[in-house]
């Protein structure tokens, strides 16, 4: 599949960003929403470490969420995880979007602005400005235009959703309460080793991880 959209206009130039573009890494996630021969899609990173029970995730995405975190350096999205029930038309009005919206980096992705953020974040340039933009500037005109071209109303045919970034995609413990109970975490992000904070919930080494993920009956 592609990694970017064809006739994509935007092509990673903002003259502001100062590390490799992320888009075709994160375009590429796009695809999922085309997985129609599922209820659900759970996304989550390479270097995202899952513990526990994910059943909450695929059943809430099912009854039709699209559901994902916001993110730990001012992002108001981390697309590092997301759920969502398969819907080609979806799938078709995001390409749309990208085949006919340009980004700036004053003004981000089709015009629509980047509040909440007071400008450019990680990622505006990519993944999770465009997903942000996408999903949660619905009433602008350029955003609505491209879910109206693939014959979908968001306020009917799907709800979008922020969950509780500090249980499904763990990234700091300054961004959660005091005392965070870890072991609450389902999607652990970063960080990789330990900071100044001595509560700082770690991913666990991978030695342990077979028995925290136990394999279903019949499998070995």
């Amino acid at each position: 599949p592609w990694t970017t959209p064809p006739k994509m206009i935007y092509k990673g130039e903002s003259r502001t960003r100062r590390i490799q573009w992320q888009g075709p890494v994160d375009f590429i996630r796009l695809h999922g929403f085309a997985l129609t021969d599922y209820n659900a899609v759970v996304y989550v990173d390479g270097d995202v470490q899952v513990h526990g029970d994910f059943i909450p995730m695929f059943r809430c995405a099912a009854a039709g969420h699209f559901l994902v975190t916001s993110g730990g350096v001012g992002d108001p999205l981390n697309c590092g995880f997301f759920a969502i029930k398969p819907d080609i038309r979806l799938f078709h009005a995001a390409v749309h979007l990208l085949q006919n919206s340009n980004y700036s980096e004053f003004f981000g992705w089709g015009l629509s602005g980047f509040v909440p953020a007071k400008g450019e974040f990680p990622g505006s340039d990519a993944g999770q400005g465009f997903l942000h933009s996408f999903f949660f500037k619905i009433d602008h005109p350029v955003i609505r235009a491209s879910w109206e071209a693939a014959n979908i109303t968001p306020e009917i045919d799907i709800k979008t959703e922020m969950v509780d970034m500090c249980i499904w995609n763990y990234q700091l413990s300054m961004l959660c309460v005091s005392n965070h109970d870890c072991g609450l975490v389902r999607a652990h992000h970063k960080p990789d080793n330990k900071g100044s904070d001595p509560q700082e919930c770690l991913k666990h080494p991978v030695a342990e991880m077979d028995s925290l993920l136990p394999l279903p009956p019949g499998f070995t």
